[in-house]
């Protein structure tokens, strides 16, 4: 059900040309509570945690930026005509917006890296700054360059 509102959600129709814009960012979320609550209180209400980071999320991005559930708990943000230091403000305004706004004390960590032609190592690095966030301590926002030397 979440993949499907987010499928009819901003970004719906983001063209090609976007992914290699000089200034973009690619982003990688978590959602901490989302998933104890899916193990302490049944998925039912693990997928209200998720709706309520998605319907947040969208609420909130700009017009010009993509969401998408990645799965489980994660979701990816496409920040076309964004440097990294707005993406930063963004990622923490979204942040803030999510933990202000759940019920469920819902926390998110996000990592975020330069968009490249290479798709398969810009979603990489996000993945790597997305776990140093989860790494220093949770909600917070990491990043990661496409230059920096990653294994």
């Amino acid at each position: 059900a979440v993949v499907a509102e987010l499928q009819h959600g901003r970004g719906a129709g983001l063209d090609a040309h976007l992914v290699l814009d000089a200034h973009a960012v690619h982003v990688v979320a978590g959602a901490q509570a989302a998933i104890r609550t899916h193990h302490e209180l049944g998925h039912d209400e693990g997928d209200k945690g998720i709706c309520s980071v998605a319907e947040t999320l969208l609420k909130e991005v700009r017009s010009t930026d993509f969401v998408s559930r990645v799965g489980g708990e994660e979701f990816a943000v496409i920040m076309p005509h964004t440097t990294l230091e707005e993406a930063e403000v963004v990622l923490n305004r979204l942040r803030v917006a999510v933990q202000l706004r759940s019920d469920r004390a819902i926390t998110v960590s996000a990592g975020y890296s330069d968009l490249t032609s290479d798709r398969t190592r810009t979603y990489k690095c996000a993945d790597i700054a997305l776990y140093e966030s989860k790494s220093a301590g949770r909600n917070c926002v990491s990043l990661c360059h496409s230059f920096d030397d990653i294994a």
